[in-house]
């Protein structure tokens, strides 16, 4: 059973990548942030349906989880501000979303949890970062805080997820680590300063962060890439 949830799993992430990456491109098209946030905040909503088992039903969601689903309202109201072009209710949004990130981390290291349902915190709270660095991408271009190169930012979690798929037996993801976690403060602190009200030197800020995060998800493929290797040899 466990290995059937795992594989399920596995394929809402890769279909939740494939729609991020569309509706990145529709979004562009549209010239709507909105558009990308909503496309999120619907893949999210059917992973926690699709995961009920995990966390015992809605009546089980817990504190956690309902701060993280919190914060992906928060990410479409953000979108919604960043569509009015109000920049500064765009960087108050998202240091609510930031602040909103480290309470429920805080909660989920203090909540009783099954495996299960700790499994299910913790990658809804990762998927949750990531629409979230997404949309906020997005809305430094559209807003004309970044070039289109800032789009990287957002998109590269999700050319990862997919790039993945191309490894023949592999489709295990780089752990989280505390660099990880820390680059992703960094970055997040950025964009929301690159709003307000740093907007002046935000193209040379985005740029400095999304080097940054280059660098990261560049360790990301190399770690995979060797444990591709390793996983092969051994099969061998």
């Amino acid at each position: 059973e466990r290995e059937s949830e795992s594989r399920a799993s596995q394929r809402w992430t890769n279909r939740h990548s494939g729609l991020m990456l569309i509706g990145l491109v529709v979004a562009l098209i549209a010239g709507r942030v909105s558009v990308m946030a909503i496309a999120g905040t619907l893949s999210l909503a059917t992973l926690i349906a699709l995961s009920r088992a995990s966390f015992g039903g809605l009546r089980h969601f817990g504190a956690a989880n309902s701060v993280t689903a919190l914060r992906i309202l928060f990410t479409l109201a953000f979108a919604l501000a960043a569509d009015a072009g109000a920049g500064l209710a765009c960087a108050l949004l998202a240091l609510a979303n930031f602040t909103l990130d480290g309470v429920d981390g805080w909660l989920a290291r203090r909540e009783q949890r099954t495996p299960g349902a700790a499994a299910f915190g913790a990658r809804l709270d990762m998927e949750s970062d990531a629409v979230f660095m997404l949309v906020m991408s997005l809305a430094l271009f559209e807003l004309d805080r970044a070039g289109p190169w800032v789009l990287l930012a957002g998109g590269l979690r999700y050319v990862y997820v997919l790039w993945l798929t191309l490894l023949p037996g592999l489709t295990r993801e780089v752990p989280r680590s505390r660099f990880g976690r820390h680059v992703f403060s960094i970055v997040v602190t950025a964009f929301i300063a690159s709003f307000w009200p740093l907007e002046a030197i935000s193209q040379v800020l985005c740029a400095a962060v999304t080097c940054i995060l280059l660098f990261s998800f560049g360790q990301s493929f190399l770690w995979s890439l060797m444990h591709h290797s390793q996983v092969h040899d051994a099969a061998e």
